[in-house]
C-alpha cells in the first residue's frame, strides 16, 4: 500500500517549510533520492525560490516553459531534486 499524500506536520525535519502554513504538501515520486534527502521541484519553485505562488502555478511552469534538472527537461511536478542536482530555468537564465 502506497501513501498519496503527505502533511506537513510529518514532513522530513531536513525540508525548509513552513509547518504550520497548510496542511497538506506534494509527496515525490520515487527516484534517484528518498523521501529524506531530496525535494519534490514543486516545493523547490513554491517555497524555497518563491518562483511560483500556488502548485497550479508550478504545474503551468513546468508544462510551458523550459526547465531542466541535471540536463534533463522536467514535467512531472513530484520530481524529486536532490542536494547536488543543478535547476536550470531557462526563460530566467538561472542555475540553482
Amino acid at each position: 500500500m502506497t501513501k498519496n499524500h503527505l502533511k506537513r506536520i510529518a514532513a522530513p525535519k531536513a525540508w525548509a517549510v513552513k509547518r504550520k502554513e497548510g496542511a497538506f504538501l506534494i509527496r515525490p515520486n520515487p527516484g534517484a533520492h528518498s523521501l529524506r534527502s531530496g525535494l519534490p521541484i514543486t516545493v523547490v519553485l513554491r517555497d524555497l525560490l518563491g518562483i511560483a505562488k500556488s502548485v497550479k502555478e508550478v504545474k503551468f511552469i513546468l508544462h510551458n516553459k523550459n526547465i531542466f534538472v541535471n540536463d534533463y527537461k522536467i514535467k512531472d511536478h513530484r520530481y524529486v531534486v536532490g542536494l547536488m542536482d543543478v535547476l536550470y530555468l531557462k526563460e530566467l537564465n538561472k542555475y540553482y
